[in-house]
């Protein structure tokens, strides 16, 4: 990289994803009040597929306007089922029935990056991808749950696709990476284009 980098995020799976591609970052989290963000978005009846947008350009504007010079990647992630927009789950029973709402039914995830530098955003994108659930049997969701309840519960899908979570789904269209809530691929092309990698 030869300007510097931020995630404006706390995400380790982001922060590996980034690692993993030999991307020179460091890692800054951006502390926004995301249900009240959503929730001011829906009041003001901005489309679904939107709000992962507008909350990756909270991040990536808060952080920037602390680093002048640094490029800022902002990213979030929104699931939307049956036309709502999900929020993240508090405990066991909110995971089970979140599980079992979305079973054997599609959902759609909506991935968005937003890079600022100089408190100016200079590119942005957002990916999706849909999911269908299998056919899962209590018992197994049950089960699942308690094998990765520390893991799930701070994920709004309930969810690891990377993990034992996969063997939910019957059917992904949208890449890996749109599901673990990064465009990686063109965030890597913008990164090409400019020269940065």
């Amino acid at each position: 990289m030869k300007t510097e980098l931020i995630l404006a995020s706390e995400s380790s799976i982001r922060g590996k994803i980034l690692t993993n591609a030999n991307i020179n970052f460091k890692s800054v989290p951006a502390k926004i009040d995301e249900e009240s963000i959503k929730k001011s978005c829906l009041i003001e009846n901005i489309k679904l597929e939107q709000i992962s947008n507008i909350l990756a350009d909270y991040k990536a504007k808060k952080i920037s306007s602390k680093y002048p010079g640094v490029m800022v990647i902002g990213c979030d992630q929104t699931l939307i089922f049956k036309n709502e927009l999900l929020s993240k789950t508090k405990n066991r029973t909110d995971v089970f029935n979140r599980l079992q709402s979305m079973n054997n039914n599609e959902h759609t995830l909506f991935s968005s990056a937003v890079i600022y530098q100089d408190n100016i955003p200079i590119w942005s994108t957002t990916t999706k991808a849909i999911l269908k659930m299998r056919n899962n049997n209590d018992n197994y969701l049950n089960e699942y749950i308690d094998r990765n309840y520390n893991q799930i519960v701070r994920s709004t899908g309930c969810y690891m696709i990377e993990g034992e979570g996969i063997r939910l789904f019957k059917k992904i269209e949208g890449d890996y990476f749109t599901i673990l809530g990064i465009p990686l691929l063109p965030i890597l092309d913008f990164l090409c284009i400019r020269g940065e990698i």
